[in-house]
């Protein structure tokens, strides 16, 4: 039997506003690049950081959210699949890159609402399930964690 995955899930900001496009005169596409930062201690005791690009298109109304919520530098979590892209391009040479189809987008950041800040969980959540209309529509659950009530039997740590 054989088992494949593809699926991944990245956090990172946006280096561009994403960009929206008609494919086949029926559906829209929206193009995004993320920037991944990593900080670590290098061999020599030095800080140093190494940064990750990666391209991004998100199909129908996961699309249109992007379009709509998110700007340049705006954090954001995506999950989706790996798709590879070959072409030739104008000189005759083979090129290719790794993009994530996005299928889920989860808005990290702030948001102003008149005047004041709110957490950006409260900002709607999109999914590629939205953009199918046999897909039945399901409550989502909080990214939050509910308070636990702590008992005197409990270690408080």
């Amino acid at each position: 039997m054989s088992v494949t995955i593809n699926q991944v899930t990245f956090a990172g900001n946006l280096t561009r506003d994403p960009e929206a496009r008609e494919v086949n005169d029926k559906a829209q596409v929206t193009g995004f690049t993320l920037a991944n930062n990593r900080r670590y201690k290098g061999s020599d005791g030095e800080m140093k950081e190494d940064v990750t690009f990666i391209d991004c298109e998100a199909w129908g109304k996961t699309g249109e959210m992007v379009q709509n919520y998110l700007t340049k530098g705006s954090p954001v979590l995506v999950t989706g699949r790996l798709k590879l892209d070959q072409w030739q391009d104008k000189d005759g040479n083979r090129r290719s890159r790794v993009k994530i189809v996005v299928e889920q987008v989860h808005f990290l950041g702030q948001r102003t609402t008149e005047g004041r800040e709110e957490l950006g969980n409260d900002m709607p959540q999109t999914s590629a399930e939205e953009d199918h209309p046999k897909t039945s529509a399901r409550p989502r659950p909080s990214s939050r964690p509910l308070p636990r009530d702590r008992t005197a039997a409990e270690p408080p740590f």
